[in-house]
């Protein structure tokens, strides 16, 4: 039984990344730690805050990206790091497995350019089973559910496929970020030296329950936001599961002045219309107005360049 690890549940009144800088600094920690969020947008978060309260020049911590650090430092410990392939290349050398596998079974071989778009599935596919750790083999399909002849072709070969798809990568140097990942939470590897913290993750796949296992073992802290008195269903199992191999005991951050966030939903004829709204509705002094204050939350990627016209000069928080 370990209890190197920390979990923090840090209630949704106070700002999670104000919260994390006053533990790095209580603990003299700013400078040396490795700090992982699960995408890039918290970095900028981050520095933004950390400048609010130092005033001064200061030597910042490591700060990553899941995937990004995922992928940098797989290649720094695997002997030999194959190249990183995007989604695009490797449903190439998903559709190259294809044709192997069907050749080799006297099944008609399907052409690039019909296949195109089951290659990208299929890769994003193969992605998916990487991050779940799943031994894949061959899934006869039950006859009374409705799927093309096609996608039922795959789905029963998808385990020769699969091992076809590993193999063609290895033989010629590739790999993918999603193996990169397998690899960390499988193999035996040294893990960064603490202290390490991980910030902000919810739901995680076999793979990265997995490393961060590994992580906790080594002293890792972790940061989760929401209610430490009634927690999310994910967060609930997180800790249910974790408790079987491990004496946890979360430490509970909340605050006395709980904040109420108001939410304006924008609904009119059209999109313009909408960002007028927004536009009346936005302070003069936005560019002045913490992050945390005030959001915009897109519901379409498509309208952040609309978007942008309507909003006045300054920093503005927006997000999907």
């Amino acid at each position: 039984m370990s209890t190197c690890g920390q979990i923090f549940i840090v209630h949704p009144s106070l700002n999670l990344i104000e919260v994390l800088i006053e533990h790095l600094l209580k603990r003299d920690h700013l400078s040396s730690a490795l700090i992982i969020f699960p995408h890039r947008r918290p970095a900028e978060f981050f520095k933004y805050y950390l400048s609010k309260k130092i005033k001064k020049p200061v030597l910042l911590p490591e700060i990553k990206a899941f995937e990004d650090w995922v992928i940098e430092y797989s290649a720094e410990v695997e002997e030999n790091p194959g190249v990183l392939l995007e989604i695009f290349d490797q449903a190439w050398f998903a559709h190259q497995a294809v044709v192997e596998v069907f050749s080799e079974e006297g099944e008609k071989v399907p052409e690039w350019d019909e296949f195109f778009p089951w290659a990208i599935r299929l890769s994003e596919l193969f992605q998916e089973l990487d991050k779940e750790l799943i031994e894949v083999k061959a899934l006869p399909y039950p006859p009374e559910e409705e799927l093309s002849k096609k996608a039922v072709k795959l789905l029963e070969k998808q385990g020769k496929i699969y091992r076809k798809f590993k193999k063609i990568l290895k033989e010629k140097g590739f790999t993918t970020s999603a193996e990169r990942l397998r690899y960390l939470a499988e193999k035996d590897v040294s893990l960064p030296q603490p202290p390490v913290y991980l910030i902000g993750f919810y739901a995680l796949t076999k793979a990265e329950d997995k490393l961060f296992k590994k992580f906790f073992e080594k002293g890792a802290y972790f940061y989760w936001h929401a209610d430490p008195e009634n927690l999310p269903e994910l967060y609930q199992r997180w800790l249910n599961e974790w408790q079987k191999s491990y004496n946890i005991e979360p430490v509970k951050i909340i605050s006395e002045k709980k904040r109420r966030p108001e939410i304006y939903f924008f609904e009119a004829h059209d999109l313009h219309s909408e960002l007028e709204e927004i536009k009346k509705r936005l302070p003069e002094n936005i560019e002045n107005i913490p992050p945390d204050k005030i959001a915009i939350v897109l519901p379409l990627a498509n309208n952040l360049l609309p978007l942008l016209h309507y909003l006045p000069e300054g920093p503005v928080n927006v997000t999907m």
